[in-house]
């Protein structure tokens, strides 16, 4: 669907319009989870120098990523590797993200 989009600019034009028109669309995945980090940092549970935006990319666009590959090269992966696969994302991520006084955790510098 997203590449049919993408192949006609007014379809892609109409269809950002009817996005627009009811404040919907993929970037509010993004922006709900850079706010729940940004909230986390304001408790001073998350460094205060971590950007919250960059921070959601990173996680969410690393998850489209496998996704999209996995489907593409046809090589899904069963349950036990794709969780393997988010904890291990999340906890690279947590560590540069996790203020070094939370949770007696050491900071990871």
């Amino acid at each position: 669907m997203a590449a049919s989009l993408f192949s006609e600019p007014q379809l892609l034009t109409a269809h950002r319009t009817a996005l627009r028109e009811r404040n919907a669309g993929p970037q509010h995945v993004n922006i709900a989870l850079a706010g729940y980090l940004a909230a986390e940092q304001d408790l001073g549970r998350i460094r205060p120098e971590a950007d919250p935006e960059t921070a959601a990319a990173l996680l969410l666009g690393a998850c489209l990523q496998h996704a999209f590959l996995s489907h593409f090269t046809d090589q899904q992966d069963d349950n036990d590797s794709t969780s393997r696969f988010a904890a291990s994302l999340a906890h690279t991520l947590t560590d540069g993200l996790i203020h070094p006084s939370d949770n007696g955790r050491p900071a990871t510098e």
